[in-house]
């Protein structure tokens, strides 16, 4: 779709599959920074047994056209940009999923349009990202040295109390890819899932496109405001869900997402890693489907 600045975005909706969850929509925030919505494509039948369902690459992202202006690939946009789809639409409210870093988008966007977020399901968020970065480097510190690679653990553990978030996202980033496969339990999927994150099969515009889009939007300032205490702010029904072999949220962060927000439910989601919408799908939507029965209707 075109929004009103001209730049035109990605945009698809998936009607739901009875007259039941056609009642209400659910959109989709992606990770990255920097992926795009097409590792959804396995679960979307499923979600549409419980929502109208629609998907959006981020604006410069992935299949949405490229955005020159680098004013404009920010947190704020976004979260504008979403805004913007949902009056395309003329939903009153919806439901707002976010995956890894979608997660504190969706926890921004919450804040910023309360009456337009009927509810907010979070997948392996990154709640607040300094910490979220943090117990990754803890993990990939851990990795390393459980395989001997005592340099690469030691790179990765100086960094784990950094508070240039730049930084952090930029060790992260450089990982070899075939470590990141196996930290994030990328192998367990199946094949069909995994060629939805093979980043090579995409056309080299869309790649592009994507790396240009976390070298930008990593340095947004918002980064730095305090993750829980945005939570804290939520009065919206909140579902999060953690895959069993995940990396993004520890112990710690967990317990600090259960003291910053009561009224939240944590679902475990078993035999799956960082990709929960790729790695279990039945068990996952069944969490959701009963989610949503008892907080929308």
């Amino acid at each position: 779709m075109r929004l009103s600045d001209g730049r035109e975005v990605f945009c698809k909706l998936h009607e739901g599959l009875t007259e039941q969850a056609r009642k209400r929509t659910l959109v989709l925030m992606h990770g990255g920074p920097g992926e795009s919505c097409i590792s959804f494509g396995l679960c979307l039948d499923s979600l549409r047994t419980l929502a109208d369902v629609i998907e959006t690459d981020q604006r410069g992202c992935g299949r949405s056209e490229e955005e020159p202006d680098e004013a404009k690939i920010s947190v704020n946009q976004v979260l504008e940009d979403f805004e913007e789809i949902r009056r395309h639409y003329r939903l009153r409210d919806w439901i707002v999923w976010g995956h890894s870093f979608g997660g504190r988008l969706a926890l921004d966007y919450a804040r910023n349009y309360p009456e337009s977020t009927k509810a907010v399901i979070l997948e392996n968020p990154a709640v607040d990202i300094q910490d979220g970065l943090h117990c990754i480097l803890r993990g990939y510190e851990s990795y390393f040295r459980s395989r001997g690679r005592e340099e690469e653990a030691v790179r990765m553990g100086a960094l784990k109390e950094e508070k240039d978030i730049v930084k952090c996202l930029d060790a992260v980033n450089a990982v070899a890819d075939h470590d990141k496969q196996r930290f994030w339990s990328n192998h367990l999927l199946s094949e069909e899932a995994a060629r939805l994150l093979d980043m090579s099969r995409l056309p080299i515009e869309q790649r592009l496109r994507c790396v240009s889009f976390f070298h930008r939007m990593k340095r947004d300032e918002s980064f730095s405001r305090n993750g829980w205490e945005l939570l804290k702010s939520l009065g919206c029904p909140i579902l999060l869900l953690c895959g069993e072999k995940d990396r993004i949220l520890d112990g710690q962060l967990l317990e600090a997402f259960q003291s910053s927000q009561k009224c939240g439910q944590i679902r475990h989601v078993s035999g799956c890693g960082h990709y929960i919408h790729l790695g279990n799908v039945d068990e996952m939507t069944a969490y959701v489907r009963n989610f949503l029965s008892a907080f929308c209707g």
